[in-house]
């Protein structure tokens, strides 16, 4: 085989794995309020309740809501830089009887593509391409 082919080759594997360490670039965040126990959506997703630390968040911006019962509903979106951040909310509390959060929450789900789904899948793809290339090779001989 050709220096060049192997140095191509060489190059796109080392692009497909940089791809892949940014997808997968996760950080923190930190939530607290006053008063603490509100319940904590990120993206429309049930997080937990205040104080936390929410971890595997992609860094990019973000929905979050802070509800607790007989307080305003917090809702802010906010750029999570890949070192990470902190939020601090004080809750107002309501005085309109329509506007207070039930408490209810929903159980944590994933949602979205799971970056190691994609991580595999790239893989897979570069090996199928380098497979089509080194059989083409071997055939043209």
């Amino acid at each position: 085989m050709k220096k060049g082919v192997i140095g191509s080759w060489i190059l796109f594997l080392m692009l497909v794995f940089s791809v892949n360490l940014v997808l997968a670039a996760t950080t923190s965040l930190y939530i607290t309020s006053n008063p603490s126990s509100a319940y904590i959506y990120v993206d429309n997703v049930y997080k937990g309740l205040t104080p936390k630390n929410i971890t595997n968040i992609t860094s990019g911006n973000h929905t979050i809501k802070l509800t607790k019962s007989g307080y305003n509903t917090y809702t802010t979106t906010r750029n999570i830089p890949l070192w990470g951040d902190s939020l601090s909310v004080t809750l107002t509390p309501s005085t309109n009887l329509t506007n207070q959060t039930g408490g209810a929450f929903f159980a944590e789900k994933p949602v979205g593509i799971n970056y190691l789904v994609i991580s595999i899948v790239v893989v897979v793809i570069a090996a199928i391409i380098i497979f089509m290339v080194l059989f083409l090779s071997f055939k043209k001989r």
